[in-house]
């Protein structure tokens, strides 16, 4: 461009003035010339203001708060009275209750059965023999089988209602208060509060082991 190195030549004959700058046809476009390269290198080297300086130097020395955010889907559902949640990672399907065969020679009330979800047969267990809750006979039209997996062990559980998947963070919860009772607290390890209810958030690694053992 034709033009000192302090005039500002693209504004005013370059591509942003008239357009009758006689180097344009061997440049094409004003980001292509020397003059304008020029400029935008002494743009860059000149020295920062002072107020720019301790401006970025205070924010980077502010402490730095960690927000942790994340979101964890949990199903809710019903055993007897107690609203429990359980990682939606383990579930696989939740299914309409069926036919629970009895395993014959086993007698721990935490074992049911066998149940047949879509040609395979897993072992079904009583959560609410577990969790100190009682088991209805016949079982009620709101009972649904949940089929979950942990470990490459799956298993059936029969809850007496499902209510939905709560995606919830570390902030929605609150910790076990000391009035629960000593099978709330070996089996959870918080508390989820939606609308008016409460549910209690299962501890996957100590529900998990305990049915290994039991039915061992």
């Amino acid at each position: 461009m034709l033009g000192g190195s302090d005039t500002k030549c693209w504004t005013e004959i370059g591509v942003w003035g008239d357009g009758t700058c006689a180097e344009l046809p061997r440049v094409s476009h004003c980001r292509n010339c020397e003059v304008y390269a020029a400029n935008g290198r002494r743009l860059l080297d000149r020295p920062a203001p002072a107020e720019y300086i301790e401006s970025w130097t205070e924010l980077l020395a502010e402490e730095k708060v960690a927000v942790d955010d994340e979101t964890l889907p949990y199903l809710v559902f019903r055993v007897g009275q107690a609203w429990l949640a359980l990682p939606a990672t383990s579930l696989r399907e939740i299914t309409e209750a069926s036919v629970i065969r009895k395993v014959p020679h086993r007698s721990r009330e935490i074992l049911l059965g066998l149940v047949n979800v879509r040609g395979e047969l897993y072992p079904c267990v009583s959560l609410h023999t577990l969790f100190g809750e009682k088991l209805n006979a016949p079982l009620p039209r709101t009972t649904r089988f949940l089929v979950v997996r942990r470990a490459g062990q799956d298993w059936v559980f029969p809850v007496d209602q499902v209510d939905a998947i709560h995606d919830i963070t570390e902030q929605q919860t609150d910790p076990l208060p000391a009035t629960l009772t000593s099978v709330d607290v070996n089996y959870t390890h918080g508390l989820f509060r939606w609308g008016d209810k409460t549910a209690a958030i299962i501890d996957e690694n100590l529900l998990f082991a305990t049915l290994g053992r039991e039915i061992a």
